[in-house]
């Protein structure tokens, strides 16, 4: 009887594990998608996530404070006041989008604000960003996300990824399935 009962208990821990595998596999099928479809357009875009801005700083500009080749989340700016120190997402005058360190804070005479991002005083002038082009303030960056995002931009990344996670897939299906079987 005891070792029915133990029989019992190990299938439906297979199964329970099988199901946990599966869900697991779906989930990271899903996220490995969407990465790709949100990181494959015009890097002019910015891809929005839980609330959040996604860009992909690939220059070392801003280093230490955030490093080459990391994603970086940011938080929508509309309302917020920007002091010195904020690192922003904005459009530059030339249109280009760019991660920028605002260094200055000015108030014109006229009342309106005037932000200068730290690159500005490496060029031995002013540059002033409008508050209309500051889109978003950066909280904190990944770079393991980032080297997950350049992976499964290339084909083999894809490839491997996928794989495996079907193969985690057909395994948890297997193991769900011979649960029934093996009495």
């Amino acid at each position: 009887m005891q070792g029915g009962s133990l029989s019992r208990v190990f299938r439906y821990l297979l199964r329970v594990g099988s199901v946990i595998l599966l869900v697991i596999s779906v989930v990271m099928l899903l996220v490995t998608c969407m990465t790709v479809v949100m990181f494959s357009s015009n890097q002019q875009v910015v891809p929005r996530f839980g609330g959040y801005y996604l860009y992909l700083q690939e220059t070392d500009e801003l280093e230490p404070d955030i490093a080459k080749n990391s994603l970086v989340f940011a938080r929508e700016a509309n309302n917020t006041s920007l002091m010195p120190g904020n690192k922003v997402l904005c459009y530059l005058a030339d249109g280009r989008l760019a991660l920028r360190f605002i260094y200055k804070v000015e108030v014109n005479e006229d009342g309106s604000t005037s932000y200068f991002p730290g690159t500005a005083v490496d060029q031995g002038h002013d540059l002033a960003i409008p508050r209309t082009n500051i889109f978003a303030i950066c909280e904190w960056y990944s770079r393991e996300a980032y080297s997950f995002i350049r992976f499964v931009d290339t084909s083999m990344g894809l490839l491997i990824v996928c794989g495996g996670v079907a193969a985690l897939a057909v395994v948890s299906i297997i193991v769900f399935i011979r649960s029934f079987l093996h009495k």
